[in-house]
């Protein structure tokens, strides 16, 4: 699978138009062949982040950017490991990666840190979004001076940091700016919701992992960008499918299903609703399975038999200590389903979009 993917990207590579970043010719900051990490100062605050370079990486030759972010109590190192992005690029040599990692500024009465990203309704929401009779007030972190009901990330802006992180990779390494790309999975997913709607003249592709945006405050791209959403059916921290009004809940917060989001992304990008099937490599892993619900801009919607973690992952094994050794122990077929959509995106050659979406049990399109 590997060597058929380092094929598939280095065709699509010499296919599609290549615009080179500003960093390309330069030779600092250079280590291939293993994960590395950094920081950089975004909003007067030091972030860190894990970043891997490929052997293949050569800096006078610009290289697809994957960005992986990690979900809510993980780590960049982690999310190294759990997603397979990393060692996906590894093998193929396609692409280059970058793991953010998320503020854990929890309020010092908690004993438990919990790293996480702010996206659009998570902060002083005044309890629009979750079933406050719950009484959720155990998420207050120290960057959210209100904190209320509903809140439950930091609070710091999260979209900046990012934003900078692109911006610093395409500075520093030499990134092929038709090709950059953005997944997550949990919370991680849905900052890649958010990330995508926002930089959606930057980004050739975004893959959210059992992500959703929380409902009444969903935000969509100015432009077309194509979307690969992965949740399981048995999935009950954002589940898929939700009620008329296109609401779903994990109990306590409220969230978009899978088919009233992708409804969401699809009207702010003209969908004409057309259906066909989607074949993908992985079609029958875990029972997955895909289906377009919109021919101009390819929605696609699709189904696997799994929780709430990475695709291909019924258990939350997750690596929190990743080294050369582990870096493919867990959700490795993630990391190449993810890849072998991003390989078929460029913004350069992009005349479609395509937004895949997972339900439970069946598919719905709205």
């Amino acid at each position: 699978m590997a060597r058929h993917a380092l094929v598939l990207a280095l065709a699509l590579r010499g296919a599609a138009a290549i615009t080179p970043s500003a960093g390309c010719g330069s030779s600092a900051h250079i280590s291939t062949g293993s994960t590395f990490s950094a920081t950089l100062t975004s909003g007067g605050v030091e972030r860190s982040y894990t970043a891997f370079l490929p052997d293949e990486y050569d800096a006078s030759t610009p290289m697809p950017l994957v960005m992986s972010i990690h979900g809510m109590g993980g780590t960049s190192l982690e999310d190294a490991c759990d997603s397979g992005t990393t060692a996906v690029a590894k093998d193929t040599g396609a692409f280059m990666v970058v793991h953010p990692q998320g503020m854990d500024d929890i309020d010092k009465k908690n004993p438990s840190s919990w790293t996480s990203w702010h996206f659009n309704g998570t902060c002083q929401n005044g309890g629009v979004s979750c079933d406050t009779s719950k009484n959720n007030d155990n998420y207050c972190y120290e960057s959210n001076p209100d904190c209320q009901d509903c809140d439950w990330t930091s609070c710091v802006d999260d979209v900046t940091f990012l934003t900078e992180l692109y911006d610093y990779m395409e500075a520093n390494y030499c990134v092929d700016l038709d090709r950059m790309y953005a997944t997550g999975q949990s919370n991680g997913g849905m900052m890649t919701y958010q990330i995508g709607a926002t930089l959606a003249h930057r980004l050739a592709a975004i893959a959210p992992i059992s992500g959703s945006l929380h409902w009444n405050y969903a935000v969509q791209p100015t432009e077309p960008i194509p979307v690969f959403a992965v949740t399981g059916t048995q999935d009950s921290t954002v589940p898929a499918n939700g009620t008329a009004n296109g609401k779903t809940s994990d109990g306590t917060w409220w969230y978009l299903s899978m088919d009233a989001l992708a409804a969401n992304w699809a009207d702010a990008q003209e969908c004409d609703g057309a259906s066909a099937p989607y074949t993908t490599s992985f079609d029958g892993v875990d029972e997955l399975w895909c289906k377009t619900a919109c021919g101009n801009i390819d929605h696609v919607l699709c189904a696997w038999n799994g929780n709430h973690n990475y695709f291909t992952g019924p258990k939350m094994n997750y690596i929190y200590t990743c080294t050369p050794e582990n870096l493919s122990e867990t959700y490795y077929q993630n990391g190449q389903l993810v890849w072998e959509f991003f390989s078929k995106h460029s913004r350069a050659s992009a005349s479609s979009v395509a937004i895949v979406a997972i339900a439970n049990e069946t598919v719905v399109v709205a």
